[in-house]
């Protein structure tokens, strides 16, 4: 892993990178940031949002020591197009020559939103769009997770799992219940990362709501990581208001840690209601919207911290 010290001005250095190449989902999920987010209806081309993953991938435009890419579940009519093409074109930049043979290369990951979705990209009989990615994440369990993983199609399995903000009401017993289903998910998932509802960036925040389910997020995440250890990881987002509590510093949204939107904007956080930049065209367009993105500060109009 490098250190990100910004000391090149003709490269983009980045830790995490999130890219989200479309809105075209087949799902309408409940409290899905992506369709909350306020942007254009428009798409950068599959090839050209492809080609910005092999920036940092394989070239020396760009860094990032963490890739993660989502991809969506594919829609049976219509817009499926638009996915399947950048997943071939994604499955080409991974497999491009000379890439393996680096000796840094970015660690990357998938997010999925169960691992039957998984079955749309594959191409030629094979999931070859899986054999160079580190992690996949899944937000939803199926019936095909477990043979996915004893076919050993990924090196590493994660299980996204977000309380329901309904929690705040739970009592003892419900709360015992949900612990025990997250330790028997991790009969099947290698780690599971525990998401924090979020209202978006910018939106109204009801503060004594999010203090309640706050404090039972905590409750819940203590007493798995009591028995689980590393197994299980909280949001990012809660370690980051509690260092900026402390410290004054806290979130790395617009230093290290940058969103790209379908329309080639960019946000330093997936929850900021609106990206920063021009409507890209081509991949290098969304590199100058990442460094426009530096310029800001989505962490100002963050309210966590006020819920803790």
């Amino acid at each position: 892993m490098r250190h990100i010290l910004h000391v090149n001005p003709n490269t983009v250095e980045v830790n995490t990178l999130f890219i989200q190449p479309t809105r075209y989902c087949a799902l309408n999920c409940p409290g899905c940031y992506v369709k909350q987010h306020i942007s254009t209806q428009e798409h950068v081309h599959p090839q050209e949002m492809a080609k910005l993953f092999g920036y940092f991938w394989n070239s020396n435009k760009a860094w990032a020591n963490q890739l993660t890419i989502s991809m969506d579940v594919v829609p049976r009519i219509g817009n499926s197009v638009h996915l399947l093409r950048f997943a071939r074109y994604l499955e080409e930049e991974l497999l491009a020559p000379g890439a393996l043979e680096r000796e840094e290369r970015p660690e990357v990951h998938l997010t999925l939103r169960n691992l039957l979705s998984a079955q749309a990209y594959r191409f030629n009989g094979q999931h070859s769009l899986f054999e160079n990615v580190d992690v996949v994440t899944v937000s939803n369990g199926c019936s095909l997770d477990t043979p996915f993983k004893e076919n050993k199609l990924v090196k590493f399995l994660n299980r996204n799992f977000m309380l329901d903000i309904s929690s705040i009401g739970w009592n003892s017993s419900t709360t015992n219940m949900q612990v025990d289903l997250i330790s028997r998910t991790l009969e099947v998932y290698d780690h599971v990362y525990m998401l924090l509802n979020k209202t978006p960036i910018g939106k109204p925040v009801d503060l004594d709501i999010h203090k309640k389910y706050l404090a039972k997020y905590q409750e819940v995440y203590t007493l798995l990581s009591n028995s689980l250890g590393d197994k299980i990881s909280r949001d990012t987002c809660v370690d980051d208001s509690e260092k900026f509590i402390k410290t004054g510093f806290g979130c790395s949204s617009n230093v290290s840690k940058f969103q790209v939107w379908p329309d080639g904007t960019v946000s330093g956080c997936p929850y900021a209601i609106r990206g920063h930049g021009k409507v890209a065209v081509v991949a290098e367009d969304i590199l100058d919207n990442i460094r426009q993105a530096r310029k800001v500060q989505d962490f100002s109009e963050c309210y966590i911290h006020r819920a803790m």
